[in-house]
């Protein structure tokens, strides 16, 4: 088990280090998840939503953030979700990476996602299982008029 800042330091060098190899800057985006702590959350968000990063890398770093929690994540990660630009499997790791942040503003994102008829079925999907997955965790209800989403 990894802990400690110094760990986390060299992760985050890894991960933003370009030259390093996208296997390896998978492991290290995932060990910073499970090592938590929020410092490293700004680190996790830059390489998500750098357009030239590799998908997979990217998708490491969706995953990471939510792992992190936290709502300050919740904004970088609704915007991959909502660009219809951006890779399919990347938008479904944003999902769920919401639905674990604990925050029903992020739910709204999810439900307006789950119910737009233009978007990937499959995403649509993760988005209801995202929904589902933290009504289960957090309370979170989905009200009937416009998809929105509440705590109690």
């Amino acid at each position: 088990e990894l802990g400690g800042v110094q760990w986390g330091q060299t992760l985050a060098k890894v991960l933003i280090d370009a030259h390093e190899h996208e296997d390896l800057r998978c492991f290290c985006a995932n060990a910073l998840g499970e090592l938590g702590g929020v410092q490293w959350g700004q680190t996790l968000a830059k390489v998500l939503i750098d357009a030239h990063e590799h998908e997979d890398l990217r998708c490491f770093c969706a995953n990471a953030l939510g792992e992190l929690g936290g709502v300050q994540w919740g904004q970088t990660l609704a915007k991959v979700l909502i660009d219809a630009d951006e890779d399919e499997t990347l938008r479904w790791m944003c999902a769920e990476a919401l639905g674990e942040l604990g925050d029903s503003q992020w739910g709204q994102t999810l439900a307006k996602v789950l119910q737009d008829a233009q978007d990937d079925m499959g995403l649509r999907m993760d988005c209801a299982e995202a929904l589902s997955a933290a009504q289960a965790r957090f309370g979170w209800r989905v009200l009937p008029a416009g998809g929105m989403v509440d705590q109690p």
